[in-house]
């Protein structure tokens, strides 16, 4: 239930909240959670690049765990094709 209502959209939108999620996945090192936050975005229609480039703001914040999070999370998404 806590899931639902924080990705309900009320004064930030749903694309906003899902840029939010990519970017905490990131930052906490989850590739698992990252790629479905990614999954579900592109199944919204927020192009790719998009979310890549909210991830970079994990990047800042976490360092190398950030890009080896974001590289895993693509890695899983690019197995599933």
């Amino acid at each position: 239930e806590l899931r639902s209502v924080a990705q309900r959209a009320e004064r930030l939108d749903a694309e906003t909240k899902r840029l939010c999620l990519v970017v905490a996945y990131a930052a906490v090192g989850c590739a698992e959670c990252l790629a479905g936050a990614i999954k579900e975005g592109l199944r919204m229609g927020i192009e790719l690049e998009k979310m890549l480039e909210a991830a970079s703001i994990a990047v800042l914040v976490s360092g190398a765990q950030g890009v080896m999070t974001v590289y895993r999370a693509l890695t899983m998404l690019e197995k599933e094709k």
